[in-house]
C-alpha cells in the first residue's frame, strides 16, 4: 500500500546572474565596434540571455524525468498524492543539474502532523520538521 505525501517544489533563489554582467558588457563592445556582422551576433546573445528563464528550464527537466514529473505537476503549487519513495536522490540529482539554486521541496503527509521541508543546493539537502507549539495559557484572553 505504501504511504501518500503531497509535494511542492519552489525555487528559492538563483545564482548570481552572471547574464546580466555579460549583457553590459557586450553592449560595451557594441558601442565601441565597427564591424557590423560582430555586432549582430552580439546583439543576438545579448537577446538570449535577457530572455533565459529558470523556471522553464527547470520544468523541462522534472518533464522528463518521471519519476519527478509524477509528484510535481507545476513550481510553487502542491500536487496530488504520491508515493516518491526516491524524492531526496531525485532532488540531489535536480540540485546538481543546476548549480547553485537553491530548492525549497515541501512536503504534507498523510498522517497529522507530518509537514517538512526540505533545501537543497549543489546536490546537498537540509530537512527542517515542523516544529507545532501551542502559545501557553492567557486568563485574559478568555472571552
Amino acid at each position: 500500500m505504501g504511504y501518500s505525501t503531497r509535494h511542492m517544489l519552489s525555487i528559492i533563489s538563483e545564482p548570481n546572474n552572471d547574464n546580466l554582467t555579460r549583457t553590459e558588457d557586450l553592449k560595451k563592445l557594441i558601442s565601441s565596434s565597427t564591424n557590423f556582422t560582430k555586432i549582430k551576433e552580439m546583439v543576438e546573445e545579448i537577446n538570449e540571455l535577457e530572455h533565459y528563464d529558470l523556471s522553464e528550464e527547470v520544468i523541462s527537466y522534472i518533464i522528463l524525468h518521471e519519476e519527478i514529473n509524477y509528484a510535481i505537476e507545476n513550481l510553487d503549487e502542491f500536487g496530488e498524492e504520491t508515493k516518491w519513495y526516491s524524492h531526496e536522490n531525485d532532488m540531489r540529482k535536480l540540485s546538481n543539474k543546476f548549480r547553485d539554486v537553491l530548492f525549497e521541496l515541501e512536503g504534507e503527509g498523510e498522517e497529522s502532523g507530518d509537514m517538512w521541508k526540505e533545501y537543497y543546493k549543489n546536490g546537498k539537502m537540509q530537512r527542517c520538521n515542523a516544529e507545532f507549539v501551542f502559545p501557553e495559557y492567557n486568563e485574559l484572553e478568555l472571552k
